[in-house]
């Protein structure tokens, strides 16, 4: 009945998977879940993933990135259905399985439950990261339907296998981000419908707030790349539609000179590193940025 994979990548996973075995076992349904580690240095206890039943850990012999890693696992899997769960993830509830499982009976073809975030931040350090989980991913399902495929991720994402035969992660996105959103166009363009319901899993681990920074960076290029090798039209996400409105505008132009020139790429910087960052300084850091990534790559 239900595959469930996790790809993993420095993590510890064990505490994740024997949650999922023991909700499934307590169904007594046929499942599998099979962990792929993309050839981390630390494994940590992971191993003990195969002393459970029907489950597995497999470790890359070497790095090959979240597409591949992800669609070695679809490839592998077995049952009709498969959920996709990132291994930094933790059901919120006891009955996440059962939630699923519940709308397998109505036939749905993609279903994407929700992220949560802890309320409190410990780690100061970690802020940016969770300001921005809390205010543009924690999203209630009636938000998210409003917009289906642009609220996607793969983090906690139930499939129908039948889309896997026509539709994989696109293995040519080498840097950071998007894959999900490419993905989720696919299956839209392909006839296939995302339900987005309230069956949230707990992000537990943030990035501080430099890596989070850099991964911003990285997805920047990854966007220009998809727009120019046209997989990605300027209308799928908010930060490429409002560019190609704005690019030619004097005060958009201002900006830009302001950016390369003066301090302000320091100073949105400085901002963004520290204990109160606010999300429209990010937007606007994110905006300069890919002008930047998007001009280098068009003339190579």
């Amino acid at each position: 009945m239900l595959s469930i994979i996790i790809p993993c990548y420095q993590y510890p996973t064990f505490d994740l998977v024997e949650e999922l075995h023991s909700q499934c076992s307590s169904l007594a349904i046929p499942f599998e879940i099979i962990v792929k580690d993309d050839c981390s240095k630390n494994q940590f206890n992971n191993f003990k993933i195969n002393q459970l039943t029907n489950c597995s850990y497999l470790i890359s012999p070497e790095n090959k990135g979240r597409s591949i890693t992800r669609n070695d696992l679809i490839k592998q899997t077995k049952y009709p259905w498969i959920l996709m769960l990132d291994c930094d993830m933790m059901p919120s509830t006891k009955e996440f399985i059962s939630n699923y499982i519940n709308r397998i009976e109505n036939q749905e073809d993609v279903i994407f439950g929700g992220i949560e975030y802890q309320k409190n931040l410990s780690n100061k350090n970690e802020m940016l990261r969770w300001i921005y989980g809390t205010e543009r991913e924690a999203k209630s399902a009636s938000e998210r339907n409003q917009s289906p495929y642009k609220n996607f991720l793969c983090s906690n994402t139930l499939f129908s296998r039948k889309i896997f035969d026509s539709i994989l992660f696109d293995e040519e996105i080498s840097t950071y981000g998007y894959e999900d959103l490419l993905l989720s166009k696919e299956v839209i363009n392909s006839g296939f419908k995302i339900l987005h319901i309230d069956n949230t899993a707990w992000h537990l681990q943030l990035d501080d707030n430099l890596v989070f920074l850099d991964k911003v960076e990285k997805s920047t290029q990854t966007l220009a790349k998809l727009i120019l090798n046209k997989k990605m039209d300027w209308q799928d996400t908010k930060l490429s539609a409002y560019y190609e409105k704005n690019n030619n505008n004097l005060s958009f132009k201002v900006l830009k000179f302001a950016f390369k020139s003066l301090n302000l790429k320091s100073f949105l910087k400085q901002h963004l590193l520290s204990t109160k960052p606010r999300l429209k300084y990010l937007d606007l850091y994110r905006l300069l940025i890919f002008d930047q990534n998007y001009h280098q790559l068009k003339n190579q």
